[in-house]
């Protein structure tokens, strides 16, 4: 993969701690393997991503940017299904070349989540940490090994230690005394245990030396065991029913009614199975061929029209795993063998030792099972049979996985035998026993189980298994057989266990029972908000279909207008199948040819008289978006769902996605719908039709749903109940309010409604509900009852809520009314473009985008700005989006800093310098993610704006305050140029190269890059700026040089002309000219005559070596002029203390020399006002002899060095 280059910093990645404990969006992670990195290092960047229930993703659509650049991604071979690795499942490399600091944005497109970080490069730092290990572990899997390594810059002599979370076990040292020089290293090595629990985001470190401390900390995302949900549906009847929402593609699904529909038990389907093949679990039945559970699919399964698991309005519950691990490591696995017929067969394809194992025959066999509770030999149907003991069918669990014994149900030919296994896994699953007491108990189980089954070894009157799950929603359990659900069985699921009613099937006293447990299941969470339509139509007494909604309908209601014959309020929810419309406020059955169906963009109608009477008007309501179980998807403050009565009463129906403020219930056989508002204190419910408040309907409104009592209205054995609910927001409200029995306007909605309800709590004579649209016009309202339009009661809406005339519907004087009432969220108001105003120029290249718009439902904004470079938006177009990436925005004030409110200005910097004197056309969009969803229209004609134009190239380049200098002697000589800016704008910003070629194409000795300086007006020369790049070297060695200018816009001038300057040179090499090279015969005291020249004129000074031996070291003696002039002559500048170019010097030895004696001389110069540098010396010094003394005639006496030769002395 190729490197991409960042710059240096302290590669640190900070996650933002925003969602630190909401793991709803998934869990995102990014690691860099040190701590500091100096310039020049490769970084390696490790990242991991979890699904929102803590499962490995290995295709996550991650986005990795750096200061605003996108950078590429790779994706491991080893990622796999909550496996155990230590390697990262994505990675990527940089080279860190410059210092300076960056940010990190590192965004799982798929979720839309980003987590933030930023990172540095330090030149200097006492020690550098560098850390391997995994990024993402399984602690239900392994425990797992982290490596530290130190590099030390300075001496070190102490202890190291590193920092574990809470809950952490090491299982080898994390404390290390160590003695360290600078610029050495050393490894350690440590083993740890983190806690079994995920989604979670754990930190190591940092590690501690002495005093000093890592600068980041190492980032774990922590993987779930095998993936786990449960969840229900409401069948159709209709082929290829999608159950999707699940969050992983399931390997084992099991499913069951709430009744005793159908032929079979619990069915269920493996990723082993072929094609459309399941099979069930407590009927001797031969594998299901299709039609039953058709495939698993990628985030959910696809059912047919097997009346097992999908006949129309009936209730089914399901559970499903995924992350089959059949390996040492796994926790869950589904597999197949075929039988042999012998005695026993070891079945060792599991890859680990389970806890529970359950297997089925593809022939008409019962299924049978075998938990670790269980002693060899013993295992257990899931049918009415009480269990085996003599080993015929699952002998033992095993090491890699099972024993089956000689009977047909595990152990025949040629048959081919389905099995599921499951090891005991902290928080995801545990098997157990217990003995019945007779009365109820509560075993313990280690976490809050979101599916139990239980099963009893040896009844008196033997009975199939029993499971509740989550879905059930309390007392109300189901069996694997083909019975219908019942009570006091399964009673509870705790936050530790489980509780059993005194039913022999679950609590026979003295009888031993087997139990399994399994945990982990994520609960369901909405986003966005619902949608909203009204209107009318005319009916045509026939069938005709509402459309062009703009979305999909969850919630249909009806009401027909006053005509001849009036008709009751109708509704309908996604939920309901086939040909079926419910009545608010009558007591009748589900009715037909009402509302047929629900549409992609509306709903259709019938000849039912209730919504479609020739000529008649309608007025209906449509919602959409609910959070739907089918889809497991949804809005975050509107849900439809559906229960089965049990009769039971303090009931919870569990696992909506909100705190719900409004629920209305209504059975699909008989009693009138209900509804219970959170203005409604204690167990009170509102019927629409003209009962009063009644108890033992909807007794509570709870955190995640609600609370039903045991009245029949809402609570039949077996039978079926819809309801829809909503939560309170910006375009929904809920309220009571007193009536004065004259007229008022109630305002406390605060929003323009768009349909209320309203119904008399209690008091005096009962009263109906009734409704009003924004679709009806005038002083009108419609009951829910088959009454006539009604005026005085609703008898208007009002842009913050509504009024009520004197009608006893709506305003009965002194009593209290519960109302309801929704506003249709619309995308926000067309944004303002504020600044850069329309046709404005000189604008920085780098501008600031202003925009503003209001939302009506006061929802949080977030913007999208396009730029282009033609009028009509196609050229040259750039999008910054801020729901993609938050960078370059500015001025968020709410979601954590991620949005606006309504009415805030947004502000958007442009990241990239837009090109000089060019003209910009801009517009912007708003979204309301909490409303509608939508991008508001942009505005009908672009703004422009046009940038500055950039300044001219830099005028009368200057070296040391000279063009072109030579001779330069200050080696960081100083730069300078004027800067000129037809808009007059200021430089802020320069930029200086130095190379040794005039092309720039060679040796690069300084590159100042873009560096802040003080304002400088237009027509002013810089101060100057001083070389900071390469040493530079004498010798008349030639530079070139250009600078150029930023002004405050952002726009740059070209380069200056080229420049260039030359260094002073040194002295050239001296000529040695008297003595000659071996001259003989001369003087004690001779002169030494040398001369050199200087390229640059520069006046000379002189020093001289006198040796006695050619290698110039022994007894040595130096004439330097620079420190004497004593013995020099020949002076002819600097006041006669030194010599111009090429004036020959004159030494003369001071202290007479050694007769008839061979010396070695070489001589230097330099040039003070100049390099002040000394030249180089000759090659080979010259020698010359001194004249010999003692008796010869011809030898001449000499006395101070001179020659008395015939002198006589008197």
């Amino acid at each position: 993969m190729q490197r991409e280059i960042l710059i240096p910093g302290d590669y640190k990645v900070l996650i933002n701690d925003e969602e630190a404990i909401d793991f709803s969006w998934g869990v995102l992670v990014v690691n860099t393997d040190q701590d500091v990195y100096k310039p020049k290092e490769n970084v390696f960047i490790q990242m991991a991503s979890l699904s929102s229930t803590g499962h490995t993703l290995c295709n996550s659509n991650l986005k990795l940017r750096v200061n605003n650049k996108e950078l590429p991604i790779e994706k491991s071979q080893t990622c796999g299904a909550d496996n155990v690795t230590d390697n990262p499942d994505y990675f990527t490399y940089y080279q860190a070349n410059e210092i300076g600091d960056y940010n990190v944005e590192l965004t799982n497109l798929d979720t839309n989540k980003t987590v933030y970080g930023k990172f540095s490069v330090q030149e200097e730092t006492d020690f550098i940490v560098e850390r391997i290990g995994a990024t993402r572990i399984n602690p239900f899997k392994s425990e797992y090994q982290m490596t530290i390594k130190i590099t030390a810059n300075k001496q070190f002599d102490g202890e190291v230690t590193e920092t574990l979370p809470q809950n952490f076990t090491a299982t080898s040292p994390t404390k290390w005394y160590t003695k360290l020089a600078s610029g050495e290293s050393t490894t350690y090595t440590y083993k740890y245990q983190a806690p079994k629990v995920s989604p979670d985001i754990f930190y190591l470190g940092p590690v501690q030396i002495g005093d000093h401390q890592e600068t980041k900390v190492w980032s774990l995302a922590s993987d779930a065991t095998f993936q786990m949900q449960t969840g229900y549906y409401v069948g159709t009847g209709v082929d290829d029913l999608q159950i999707t929402g699940v969050g992983f593609q399931p390997d084992l699904v099991l499913i069951k009614d709430d009744t005793a529909n159908g032929a079979d038990g619990v069915n269920w389907k493996s990723s082993v199975m072929p094609s459309e093949t399941s099979q069930v679990l407590s009927d001797g039945d031969v594998d299901v061929a299709n039609n039953a559970i058709q495939s698993l699919d990628s985030d959910g399964f696809t059912l047919g029209t097997d009346a097992d698991v999908n006949t129309a309005n009936v209730r089914f519950v399901w559970i499903a795993f995924g992350g089959s691990d059949c390996t040492s490591s796994g926790t869950f696995c589904v597999g197949s063998y075929s039988g042999n017929n012998g005695a026993t067969q070891a079945i060792t394809s599991v890859g680990f030792q389970p806890n529970y194992v359950a297997i089925k025959s593809s022939s008409a066999l019962v299924a049978s099972f075998m938990t670790s509770s269980m002693a060899t030999n013993v295992s257990q149907r899931f049918d009415g049979n009480n269990e085996t003991t003599d080993g015929t069918r699952i002998v033992s669990l095993d090491s890699t996985g099972f024993t089956v014994g000689s009977i047909a149900a595990v152990n025949d030919t040629p048959n081919t035998y389905w099995f599921f296994a499951f090891k005991t896994t902290s928080g995801a699953f545990a098997e157990g026993t217990y003995t019945g007491n007779g009365t109820t108990q509560s075993p313990s189980v280690g976490f809050r189980p979101n599916y139990v089954m239980v099963k009893i070894a040896n009844a008196t009157a033997a009975t199939s298994a029993v499971f509740n799950q989550t879905e059930s929603n309390s007392d109300y359990s189901g069996t694997t057989d083909d019975s219908a659900n019942g009570t006091n069985w399964i009673t509870s699921l705790d936050s530790n266990g489980f509780t059993v009613g005194s039913d022999a099937r679950v609590n026979e006293n003295t009888k031993t029972l087997y139990w399994v447990a399994f945990g982990g299941a994520s609960n369901p969470t909405g986003t966005g908000t619902y949608k909203m339509a009204t209107g009318s139509y005319s009916g045509n007494g026939t069938s005709q279909s509402i459309s062009s909604l703009g979305f999909r309908p969850d919630l249909v209601i009806v009401k027909h207008n006053d005509q001849t014959t009036d008709q009751y309020a109708v509704f309908r929810t996604s939920l309901t199948a086939g040909d079926a419309t419910h009545v608010f406020a009558n007591s009748t059955n589900v009715i037909t040819g009402a509302i047929t169906s629900i549409d992609s963009d509306g709903f259709s109608v019938g000849s039912n008289a209730t919504t479609n009477t020739s000529g008649d008007t309608y007025y209906w309501t449509a919602f959409g978006n609910a959070w739907n179980p089918t889809t497991g998807s949804g809005s975050a403050d509107f849900t439809v769902g559906a229960y089965t009565g049990s009769a039971g009463d303090d009931r919870n129906i569990l696992r909506l996605p909100f705190q719900p403020n409004l629920i209305t219930v209504k059975r699909h056989a008989g009693s009138a719908a209900g509804f219970k508002t959170s203005e409604m204190s204690g167990d009170l419910t509102s019927l629409f039709n003209a009962t009063a408040e009644t108890t033992d309907w909807i007794q509570a409104i709870n955190s995640d749903g609600f609370q039903i009592g045991g009245n029949a209205g809402l609570n039949t054995v077996n039978g079926l109940v819809h309801f829809f609910a909503f939560k309170n927001g910006n375009t929904f409200a809920v309220g009571t309010y007193t009536g004065n029995g004259s007229s008022q306007n109630i305002t406390s909605p605060g929003f323009a409604p768009d349909l209320t309800w309203v119904k008399k709590a209690s008091g005096g004579t009962a009263r109906g509900g009734i409704l009003r649209t924004s679709t009806q016009a005038g002083n009108a309202a419609q009951p829910f009852l088959n009454s006539p339009t009604a005026t005085t009661h609703i008898t208007g809406l009002l842009s913050n809520g509504f009024s009520v005339g004197a009608g006893n519907l709506a305003n009965e004087n002194t009593f209290s009314y519960r109302y309801a009432t929704w506003m249709i969220n619309v995308a926000p108001t067309t944004p303002t473009l504020d600044s850069p105003s329309n046709s404005a120029t000189n604008q920085s290249l780098t501008p600031a985008l202003l925009t503003t718009t209001t939302d009506t439902s006061s929802d949080y904004l977030r913007y999208k700005i396009e730029l282009c470079t033609n009028v009509g938006m196609t050229t040259g177009c750039q999008t910054f989006d801020q729901t993609s990436s938050q960078t370059g925005w500015s001025g968020q004030n709410t979601q954590t800093s991620t949005a606006y409110t309504s009415g805030t200005q947004a502000t958007y910097t442009i990241q990239s310098a837009l090109t000089a004197n060019t003209t910009y056309y801009w517009r912007s969009y708003a979204i309301d993610p909490a409303g509608t969803n939508t991008w508001s229209t942009t505005q009908g004609t672009p703004y422009s704006f046009t940038t500055t134009t950039a300044p001219s190239a830099p005028s009368a380049p200057y070296t040391e305050g000279a063009t072109n200098p030579t001779g330069v002697i200050d080696l960081t000589p100083e730069f300078s140029a004027i800067h000129s800016d037809s808009d007059s704008d200021p430089a802020v910003y320069y930029e200086i190269e130095v190379n040794t070629a005039s092309n720039f194409a060679s040796t690069v000795m300084w590159d100042s890059g873009q560096t802040s300086m003080s304002s400088l007006a237009s027509g002013v020369r810089s101060t100057d700026v001083s070389y900071a790049g390469t040493a530079l070297s004498y010798n008349g060695t030639t530079y070139y040089w250009r600078i150029r200018f930023w002004d405050n816009k952002g726009a740059v001038s070209s380069w200056s002309s080229t420049q260039n300057f030359s260094t002073n040179s040194i002295p050239a090499t001296l000529t040695l000219d008297s003595p000659a090279d071996t001259a003989t015969n001369q003087s004690l005291t001779p002169s030494l005559l040398t001369t050199s020249s200087d390229a640059d004129s520069d006046y000379l000074r002189y020093k001289i070596e006198l040796c006695e031996n050619v290698g110039m070291t022994t007894n040595c003696q130096t004439f330097d002029q620079t420190s004497s002039q004593t013995g020099w002559s020949g002076q002819n500048t600097e006041t006669s203390t030194a010599y111009t170019s090429g004036t020959q010097a004159n030494y003369t030895i001071q202290s007479p020399l050694t007769a008839n004696f061979t010396y070695y001389w070489r001589s230097y110069a330099i040039d003070p006002a100049g390099t002040n540098t000394w030249s180089s010396t000759q090659g080979s010094p010259y020698s010359f002899t001194t004249l010999g003394g003692g008796g010869g005639g011809n030898d001449s006496f000499y006395i101070n060095g001179v020659n008395l030769n015939g002198v006589i002395f008197n």
